[in-house]
């Protein structure tokens, strides 16, 4: 598991124990609970943290969510095969961890889905509508029928991530590691998508700023439908 947060520690104090408690659903397979934290770090929340369940991660070497999957990725033991990304705000119901694991076997990518049948979410419909829009203007410049490929939960195979090179700052990065796996493994590219209902964060505020997110994501877009144009 791969939780990037910052500034959740209130709401890590809820997520946490689900993780663990839908983790030992899982027979025969080892987990660890990787918690990707910003160098502004208190101690006291590395240590409340640790003693949780997690083990802490400080990203680098910026606080960026890129450099948070970066550092998250690079800190997984080398014996992992399946990585499994999370928000920490409590948005993501840790029950789906086990569904995400059985859909593995053939998939290159397995994603979470509030835009398929049995999925759903709590969020406002301009939210939403903007959601969908964003994730139909990737889903064609990938040319793949993917219905929700901006959301954080997702899960990967180690080892074809440590294969691309992710320059990804912001949450642009979840993009480029779909069109980026794509890329890599070639036209046996498979992801398969499960249902699932997105929250509303537990405690807080969104970290995610609108302009910021919005021009990241704009281009992202030209520079994959530039690639992809490319002969």
């Amino acid at each position: 598991m791969l939780i990037p947060a910052y500034n959740e520690l209130e709401n890590l104090r809820i997520l946490l124990p689900k993780v663990l408690k839908a983790t030992k659903k899982l027979v025969d397979i080892q987990t660890e609970i990787l918690v990707v934290l910003p160098k502004i770090s208190s101690d006291f929340e590395i240590s409340e943290i640790k003693s949780m369940g997690g083990t802490v991660v400080i990203r680098k070497p910026s606080d960026s969510f890129g450099d948070a999957l970066r550092s998250g990725f690079n800190s997984t033991s080398d014996l992992t095969e399946f990585i499994i990304t999370m928000d920490g705000d409590g948005s993501h119901d840790p029950d789906l961890i086990v569904a995400l694991l059985e859909k593995s076997k053939d998939a290159h990518i397995v994603s979470a889905s509030r835009y398929i049948a049995g999925g759903s979410s709590d969020a406002k419909r301009r939210q939403q509508a903007m959601s969908r829009a964003v994730n139909l203007a990737f889903a064609l410049v990938l040319g793949e029928k993917i219905h929700d490929i901006s959301g954080n939960y997702k899960m990967y195979r180690k080892s074809i991530v440590s294969n691309l090179n992710l320059t990804g700052e912001n949450f642009d990065i979840i993009q480029e590691l779909v069109f980026k796996t794509k890329n890599f493994v070639g036209g046996s590219f498979n992801l398969v998508e499960v249902p699932y209902r997105w929250n509303e964060r537990i405690e807080g505020k969104p970290k995610r700023k609108l302009i910021p997110y919005i021009i990241s994501y704009l281009k992202l877009l030209i520079k994959l439908a530039i690639i992809r144009i490319k002969p």
